[in-house]
C-alpha cells in the first residue's frame, strides 16, 4: 500500500484543484474591460479544464481505500494556492492564476518523484498528465500579460 505522503498530494491535488475551480469562476463572474469576452470565457474554460481533473485524483485515493475530502472547509484547509478576494483586477486574476498554476505544477512534480520512489507508476501517471493541463493553462494566461497586441495598453 502506499504511503501517507502520496495520499497526501492526492489530497493536496483535490483541495487545490477544487480551489483553482472555484477562482476561475469568481473570475469568470467578475471579468470586465476591453476584453470582457475573452477573458470570461477563458476563464470558463480554465474552469472546466481544471474540474475535470478532480474526480481522476479522488477516484484514486478511493482505490488506495482512503476517503477523499470534498467539503469546503477540507479544500480551504488543504489547499495551498491563493484563494480569489473580492475588487482584483482582471490583469490581478490572470497573474493569481499563473502563480497559482506555477505553484501545482511544482506540487505534482514533487508528487511524481515521491511515487516514483514507492514505485507506483498509477500516481505518476495520473500526476503527470495533469501537469499538462495547467502548463496549458499557463501559456493561456502568460499571452494575455505580453500586451503589444495594439487593443490593449500593457
Amino acid at each position: 500500500m502506499n504511503s501517507k505522503s502520496v495520499v497526501e498530494y492526492l489530497q493536496r491535488a483535490v483541495a487545490n484543484s477544487m480551489a483553482l475551480y472555484m477562482n476561475y469562476k469568481r473570475y469568470h463572474w467578475n471579468t470586465y474591460g476591453p476584453l470582457f469576452y475573452e477573458t470570461h470565457l477563458l476563464f470558463d474554460q480554465l474552469a472546466s479544464d481544471v474540474l475535470k481533473t478532480v474526480d481522476e485524483f479522488g477516484e484514486r485515493l478511493r482505490i488506495l481505500g482512503v476517503e477523499a475530502l470534498g467539503n469546503p472547509k477540507e479544500i480551504v484547509e488543504k489547499a495551498e494556492v491563493n484563494f480569489a478576494g473580492p475588487g482584483i483586477t482582471v490583469k490581478g486574476m490572470i497573474e493569481q492564476a499563473i502563480e497559482n498554476h506555477k505553484l501545482v505544477i511544482e506540487e505534482f512534480k514533487r508528487a511524481i518523484r515521491q511515487a516514483d520512489e514507492e514505485n507506483d507508476p498509477g500516481i505518476a501517471d495520473i500526476f503527470t498528465r495533469n501537469i499538462q493541463v495547467h502548463e496549458k493553462a499557463l501559456w493561456f494566461l502568460r499571452e494575455h500579460l505580453i500586451g503589444k497586441d495594439g487593443l490593449t495598453t500593457h
